[in-house]
């Protein structure tokens, strides 16, 4: 049987667990899976997607930054999922056709219950406005959080996320006067590979 083909795409990629993760996933289920790590240049993501529905040798990718705002913008289908936050971190390919669909949300939502945490009714706070920011924003909100605060490095990254929500939003410039007051910060900046923190030292918790 011929294995099935997929990749993690994102540019640089390489810090994605993906290929390790459903490697082992495809082991423990006796699968043949091919997963690869594609580093794809957000000025090829076009061409290259277009490419990837056509040859048809592809099960599906998953999107890591910065292409999941692209990823949801050029699917033929775009799941309920992908649709609220306007981004995607899966791409399944059908029949030449492009499915979007965002896991982020959920996932995130699951570990926090996993962490005994749930969002409902807690004033959140949430660092980035990329795409897994906005996974996690459509989350907290369907998950009734009483208030979500979207900060950002780029004001207007921050904005444009925000007002989608109808939520307020600032740069990190004035982080001290949310996160001190927050019940949950959520780091989820795109530019956030380091794994240190954006937010100015000293700001208080």
């Amino acid at each position: 049987m011929k294995p099935l083909r997929a990749a993690v795409v994102g540019d640089p990629g390489a810090h994605s667990l993906s290929p390790r993760l459903f490697g082992r996933w495809a082991e423990g289920r006796g699968r043949a899976l091919a997963y690869e790590a594609l580093r794809i240049p957000p000025s090829e993501f076009r061409g290259e997607l277009a490419r990837a529905r056509n040859e048809g040798v592809w099960l599906g990718w998953s999107v890591t930054l910065p292409h999941k705002e692209a990823a949801a913008s050029l699917a033929d289908e775009v799941d309920p999922s992908a649709e609220q936050p306007g981004s995607a971190n899966v791409l399944l390919f059908r029949d030449g056709r492009a499915i979007a669909h965002n896991t982020d949300g959920q996932g995130f939502l699951d570990s926090l219950s996993a962490a005994g945490a749930e969002p409902f009714g807690l004033r959140a706070v949430v660092v980035g406005a990329g795409g897994a920011a906005a996974g996690v924003v459509a989350a907290l909100r369907r998950a009734g959080a009483a208030e979500v605060v979207v900060l950002n490095r780029t004001p207007a990254r921050a904005a444009a996320l925000a007002k989608r929500f109808g939520l307020a939003y600032a740069g990190l410039d004035a982080a001290a006067g949310f996160v001190g007051t927050a019940d949950l910060v959520v780091n989820a900046p795109a530019a956030g590979l380091s794994g240190g923190s954006p937010l100015p030292p000293g700001t208080p918790f």
